[in-house]
Formats: structure tokens, C-alpha cells, sequence
């Protein structure tokens, strides 16, 4: 069970927990929308806490919404492989869902997520190696979240990874001066960096961030400000 965080008013940042390498401070904002500048957004909550040695770590989920990159599940025409492939996939997973599964198909192309199913069902059985399918299966595999999966409005929706994320981390760094990344952390310990700026010291943000200080739940808190993570 994650532990119970308290809920910060917006604006309003503590540290919550923090490593040797770096101290990570949650940031709570409003319900991002596609009516959202990501860099003034980023101006008016994280700059404040930001120093010379600080990374703005933004969650991928709340970059994709506002880039608008959701949809709703009525919207989505079912294929027979997704439906046949959802019934394999473990139920807490957003692949779980034919529909999730078929926007990836969608965007990554059937036939590559077919393959990379494939594949990752033999290596499993004759190999025993696990992790092979979202390997091959493109990032939108890992990256999706099923209905459900973010805060409302948006849990009626399925909600894809971000687009260009390596252009949207230079555009503020451009405009700001900070060190950026995009970022996809679980309550599991695990960290994924989508893109970061040049100055950013990846070992550092990720160990910083494995505790996931910013939540799994409806903490509102899509900023992370982590301090001493630059190269």
C-alpha cells in the first residue's frame, strides 16, 4: 500500500522523503488541461522552489493531457487482435483493456504489437525471460493508461504517452533557463525518464524519484522539483 501523503494546497510544495543524491519536493497544481502552457505552468508553480542545481521532473501523464493526447473508449474501434491479446495481459495492466490495447495498436501498428506479443510469449515459455513484449511493442505500450488511470475529468479516458517529449523538455528549458524531464514513476520503485535536458543527471533524478514522492492517487501533484540532480 502506498503511504497515505498529505494533500498540499495548490502552489504549495514540502519535501517528502529525499535521497543523498537529491531532495525531491512535490508540487500541487490545478487539474492540468489542454488549455494549459506547459512552460508557464511550470513558470508559476516549480520556478519558485527551483535552484542552480534543481530538475523540474513533470509527470508523462499530465504533458500528454495537455497535448490533448486522450481519447474515449467509444471512440475506439475494437480489432479481433486486441481482443483476443487483452485476455493475456495481467488484469492490473492498462493492457488489460481491448481498448487501451488498440489505441497502441493504433498509434505503434498492429502488426509490431502482434510481433512483439509473439515473441515475448516464446521468449517467456523457452527462455523465461519476461519484459520482451514491451520491449518490441513500442513506448506507447508502457506509457498508456486505461480509464481509470488519471484524475478526474480524465479517468473516463484512455490517456497516450506524450508526443515529442524531447522537444517539449528543450522548449521550457529554452524559455526558463531549468533543467527538465519528463517522467514516468509507479508506487513500485520504478522510474522511467522519457526525455531530459542536457544538464540533467539521470542517476541522480531516478534515484530521487523511486520513492515516488508525487503519488499514485489524487495527490494533484504532476511537478516534482528535484534538487541537486545536474551534472
Amino acid at each position: 500500500m502506498a503511504p497515505i501523503r498529505a494533500r498540499l494546497p495548490l502552489g504549495e510544495a514540502h519535501p517528502e522523503g529525499g535521497l543523498e543524491t537529491g531532495r525531491a519536493i512535490p508540487i500541487r497544481t490545478h487539474i492540468l488541461t489542454p488549455r494549459d502552457n506547459l512552460t508557464e505552468v511550470v513558470r508559476g508553480y516549480a520556478l519558485p522552489f527551483c535552484g542552480p542545481d534543481s530538475v523540474v521532473a513533470i509527470s508523462e501523464s499530465a504533458v500528454a493531457i495537455v497535448q490533448r493526447r486522450y481519447l474515449n473508449p467509444d471512440d475506439v474501434r475494437l480489432g479481433f487482435w486486441a481482443r483476443v491479446f487483452s485476455r493475456f495481459v495481467d488484469r492490473t495492466g492498462s493492457l488489460s483493456s481491448p481498448y487501451a490495447l488498440q489505441a497502441v495498436m493504433n498509434e505503434e501498428g498492429t502488426l509490431r504489437v502482434t510481433g512483439a506479443f509473439l515473441l515475448g510469449v516464446v521468449s517467456r515459455l523457452l527462455l523465461g525471460r519476461k519484459g520482451d513484449f514491451y520491449r518490441y511493442a513500442g513506448s506507447q505500450a508502457s506509457l498508456v493508461d486505461d480509464v481509470t488511470g488519471t484524475l478526474p475529468p480524465f479517468d473516463k479516458y484512455i490517456v497516450m504517452g506524450p508526443s515529442r517529449p524531447r522537444e517539449t523538455v528543450d522548449r521550457i528549458r529554452r524559455a526558463l533557463g531549468l533543467e527538465v524531464a519528463i517522467v514516468d514513476v509507479n508506487d513500485l520503485g520504478g522510474v522511467h525518464v522519457l526525455a531530459a535536458t542536457n544538464r540533467v543527471d539521470v542517476k541522480a533524478l531516478t534515484e530521487a524519484l523511486r520513492p515516488n514522492p508525487a503519488g499514485n492517487d489524487d495527490e494533484q501533484t504532476p511537478i516534482v522539483v528535484v534538487r541537486a540532480a545536474t551534472l
